[in-house]
């Protein structure tokens, strides 16, 4: 296996910046090895919208979506952000359904090197294996007003099944 370790790949020694809330907290976890580098993936970049006014007025009570252009990404923040996924050799293969997504395709050398990241297995107290990574995901400055999330590169549970006693006493 290569190495994994993306910020001090080349192409990753422009200006970038943390994207707001994507450090996942491993605490009671352990680093159990590197991701095969060469192991496929997909990703999902979630784009800001084009009226950041819209949120503030639904939230006062005074949006009337007459009035409003649709609140999608602009054109051209959407063709910034496959150029940079373009240009990390991720293939896009499609923009989400609500025009707020651009989903991306690559292993994980490629998607390591895009968004600043080591991926590693990671295993929770119980035994449970998931492909994560430390620290905050990064991206160029250029594209960073555009981004809210990127999505699929985490892959810790985000429910457990409910079952045992206190679930079937609730079910009856």
């Amino acid at each position: 296996m290569g190495t994994l370790n993306a910020p001090n790949a080349p192409e990753n020694k422009m200006a970038r910046a943390a994207i707001d809330g994507s450090a996942p907290d491993h605490a009671g976890e352990r680093r159990v090895t590197e991701a095969d580098p060469a192991a496929p993936m997909v990703a999902s970049i979630v784009l800001r919208g084009g009226d950041p006014s819209a949120a503030a007025d639904l939230l006062a009570g005074n949006y009337d979506a007459a009035s409003r252009a649709p609140a999608g990404p602009d054109p051209a923040s959407i063709q910034s952000v496959e150029s940079f996924a373009h240009d990390h050799g991720l293939t896009v293969t499609a923009p989400g359904a609500d025009g707020h997504t651009v989903s991306v395709r690559g292993t994980a050398a490629q998607m390591s090197r895009a968004f600043g990241a080591t991926l590693h297995w990671f295993e929770s107290p119980g035994g449970d294996r998931h492909l994560s990574y430390e620290g905050s995901l990064t991206i160029p400055v250029e594209i960073a007003p555009h981004v809210i999330a990127v999505l699929g590169l985490d892959q810790r549970p985000v429910a457990a099944p409910r079952t045992g006693s206190n679930f079937d006493a609730a079910k009856d």
